[in-house]
């Protein structure tokens, strides 16, 4: 227990104080919060203690040190900083700023930057998502994005949440806002700055919900005529294997012609290149042999499908959202992701008879060892067949 007593604090009173095994704190008993104290090593310290009116936390403001600051001038100085709490302003925290501010204080870019170099790049696999999620804060937001870490309150994150729901949808604004609340308690954590008080944790998360949307009858047909008059051949190949095989645009994008076996009809996705940590088999039928046989980058690129002009430091093609916007203008279909398409190639299988384990090994799902791709090359032959009836019932693949 640290000892504290109350008395009338002099210069003779703060001349005599001796420490001890324990610090102890002379409170002043003719002003409220004022008081001396009494370190073990003999340090003797002024500080007023009042609660913040911001947010009502306790707050102990150091006043300066005995002898340098005499009772009378110590009691002064804690005079004006309790007129400051009355006129509704913290001046623990005042000095705060003004300290951080001086010694080069980061700002919000900077924090969410040292984040990701410091810690996502190596222990988050999702480091990618976090930076891109930071780079649209940013560039939605940029006087946050520039302003010191001190300054920003919850409402300025509410502003930012709000403004992401309007250009990018709830979910994605509520992404964004969970990232940089994990980039700020991480550099905390790490003492790269002394803010306690997190601003997003004040925001309110958007409702999310399952989204079940997948292509009708009558948008298929739309959908297939559309990419047929698709002129861009890059891009009409890209949208036609994603509905065909299932995948993610991701893996198609990364897709390399070492991952594929014609003689065996088996399309590998190594570990790690898409959203999974496991290597995934998928079965190929004659129809997609067919088309891979016949795009431009067979035997000219390590990728299906290069970047244009090797304009990409990756060597493959970029994000499709642009060009997939333009297809879905022409068939004039609304409301559709491409993701929206894998969901489309599970829902078909699913109407066209094919048991649950078919529908998962067709789209990926992976098991939980090493022998589950070995049992998987034994079952692709009935994957394979519900394949076939999948392209021939949505009458994929047909020349035009």
């Amino acid at each position: 227990m640290r000892s504290a007593d109350w008395v009338r604090l002099t210069n003779r009173l703060a001349e005599g104080a001796k420490p001890s095994s324990r610090e102890q704190f002379l409170r002043d008993g003719e002003l409220k919060g004022f008081g001396l104290r009494v370190a073990r090593s003999g340090l003797k310290t002024f500080f007023l203690e009042f609660r913040s009116p911001v947010d009502r936390r306790f707050r102990r403001l150091k006043l300066g040190r005995y002898p340098d600051l005499s009772v009378d001038a110590a009691r002064t100085l804690a005079k004006k900083a309790k007129g400051d709490t009355y006129a509704q302003r913290d001046p623990a925290a005042e000095r705060v700023q003004l300290r951080q501010r001086a010694s080069g204080e980061m700002t919000l870019e900077t924090l969410c930057g040292r984040f990701i170099s410091e810690y996502a790049e190596r222990h988050r696999r999702s480091w990618k998502r976090d930076k891109a999620r930071f780079d649209l804060a940013g560039a939605v937001y940029k006087d946050l994005w520039k302003r010191r870490i001190s300054e920003i309150i919850p409402a300025d994150l509410v502003a930012l949440h709000n403004k992401i729901t309007a250009s990018n949808g709830p979910v994605t604004a509520n992404r964004t806002v969970e990232a940089i609340r994990t980039a700020w308690n991480w550099t905390r954590s790490m003492r790269h700055h002394a803010v306690t008080e997190n601003p997003a944790d004040a925001v309110r998360r958007n409702r999310e919900y399952s989204r079940e949307r997948y292509l009708r009858p009558n948008e298929i047909v739309a959908l297939l005529e559309a990419l047929r008059a698709e002129q861009r051949r890059h891009w009409r190949d890209f949208f036609t294997l994603v509905l065909t095989l299932g995948c993610r645009k991701g893996e198609l994008l990364t897709a390399r012609w070492e991952d594929f076996d014609f003689e065996t009809a088996i399309w590998t996705l190594p570990g790690g290149r898409g959203k999974s940590e496991k290597p995934k088999v998928l079965p190929l039928t004659e129809g997609v042999i067919e088309m891979l046989r016949k795009l431009p980058s067979l035997e000219k690129s390590e990728f299906l499908f290069p970047a244009p002009r090797q304009r990409s430091g990756s060597g493959h093609m970029q994000e499709p959202k642009k060009a997939w916007r333009e297809i879905l203008a022409r068939a004039k279909i609304r409301d559709l992701t491409i993701h929206d398409l894998r969901r489309t190639f599970g829902t078909h299988l699913g109407l066209l008879g094919a048991p649950t384990s078919v529908i998962g090994r067709a789209l990926g799902h992976t098991g939980n060892s090493r022998a589950t791709l070995i049992y998987t090359r034994a079952e692709l032959e009935p994957v394979r067949q519900a394949l076939t009836r999948y392209e021939q019932s949505m009458g994929l693949l047909k020349s035009g």
